[in-house]
């Protein structure tokens, strides 16, 4: 099935921030154990893994900036008025996307994430999604 995903990072330092925004290629035995110890950009990259090495495809990542939430947020301890967007589309089973929720659940610096089916699963429908869009400009 084809899923989407609307993640929402707290909002780091600048550094933070860049990384995220300029992803940068790890080397798959360099990660950290602790998913606390996760830069913003590893986040993506951890789940975007969790789906391929399980079989799924990776549809689109779109980084969509920082933003503030629509109401203040107190998740982990901590207030929050902004956030970091990103939305990301793959093709996995249920099971693969029950694995993303769970990940994503115990990441502290998720703020929130939305999960959404698309389609009904017949390739007629799930070839007019296309990628996510980055930003449009308006006229």
């Amino acid at each position: 099935m084809l899923y989407e995903l609307i993640g929402v990072v707290r909002q780091g330092s600048l550094t933070e921030v860049r990384e995220f925004v300029h992803p940068i290629q790890f080397h798959p035995r360099r990660f950290p154990t602790s998913p606390a110890n996760l830069p913003p950009c590893r986040i993506a990259q951890t789940v975007g893994s969790l789906v391929v090495k399980n079989g799924g495809v990776i549809r689109g990542l779109a980084n969509w900036g920082v933003f503030a939430l629509p109401r203040p947020v107190s998740i982990h301890q901590m207030r929050h008025t902004h956030g970091h967007y990103f939305v990301m589309r793959y093709d996995a089973s249920a099971k693969v996307h029950q694995d993303v929720r769970s990940t994503l659940r115990l990441e502290p610096r998720m703020i929130r994430s939305a999960h959404v089916k698309l389609g009904d699963g017949k390739l007629e429908t799930l070839a007019r999604f296309g990628a996510p869009k980055w930003q449009e400009s308006r006229s």
